[in-house]
């Protein structure tokens, strides 16, 4: 009988042969140290990018609460620290027999200061549910810039009173303000808005328009963006229906973060 004789496999590639790493490395030439090194950072790299997956999945599923709108100097004046403000137009100039100044004045009702062209920290216009009159208040400390004049995308926003002589009314009166006959109107990128309160969290222009053809000249003014509150009521203006807002703010894009006092 012939004598099994078992197969013979090739050595491993370097077995039996000198090692080419130099002493104190590993294989691919990297010491103990930059080994380690390496690990940390991959590491860092997969909990970055977990992250950044968690975030994605958390926006997409809108756990994200969108950003709110920084209420400080807002809750400072409803705690007292205000200033009202009277607009007074052309007409009750002249009705008085007195050189109206061009486009009226914003005056201190008691001191009567001309305070047209302030531009006030925060801001507020608001309709009286009982009386069912609007009303102005600033905040007292001024500010160099008003809104958010260099963001992109930012646009003037424009406000007024609008009588309800001039051609509205209610559909649906939200509870309280039924004889209410002044709404807020609030003007961004040619469309209105109406809303009982108007909010002016970074800052307001005491702002006039002297060269317009009709009233209102006096319109409060900033630049930035309108975050829209909750439809309240319905009203119908020279025959087409529009909603009415609790509230309307002016704010700065991506603008920060605090617990918001006027949920939309």
């Amino acid at each position: 009988m012939s004598r099994l004789v078992p197969p013979r496999f090739p050595a491993p590639s370097g077995v039996g042969k000198p090692s080419s790493v130099p002493p104190g490395r590993g294989q691919g030439g990297q010491t103990p140290v930059q080994k380690a090194q390496e690990e940390y950072l991959n590491l860092q790299r997969q909990i970055a990018l977990k992250a950044e997956q968690t975030a994605a999945e958390k926006l997409i599923s809108g756990l994200v609460e969108p950003p709110t709108i920084n209420y400080s100097a807002i809750q400072d004046m409803e705690q007292g620290n205000s200033l009202s403000i009277y607009p007074k137009n052309q007409k009750k100039f002249e009705e008085e027999g007195v050189v109206a100044p061009p486009g009226g004045s914003y005056l201190n009702p008691r001191t009567q200061e001309d305070l047209t062209g302030r531009k006030a920290l925060a801001g507020i216009i608001s309709i009286n549910p009982e009386k069912g009159t609007g009303s102005l208040k600033i905040h007292p400390e001024e500010t160099e810039v008003v809104g958010s004049p260099d963001e992109k995308g930012a646009t003037l926003i424009k406000t007024n009173l609008f009588k309800k002589e001039k051609g509205w009314k209610w559909l649906n009166a939200p509870k309280g303000y039924e004889n209410a006959t002044t709404l807020i109107s609030v003007e961004n990128k040619g469309k209105h808005y109406y809303t009982l309160k108007t909010l002016f969290p970074k800052g307001v222009n005491l702002q006039t328009y002297p060269t317009s053809k009709t009233e209102p000249r006096l319109r409060p003014t900033t630049k930035g963006f309108v975050k829209l509150g909750d439809v309240v009521g319905k009203v119908n203006i020279r025959g087409n229906q529009h909603p009415v807002y609790n509230t309307i703010s002016a704010f700065a894009q991506g603008g920060l973060v605090d617990k918001p006092l006027y949920p939309r």
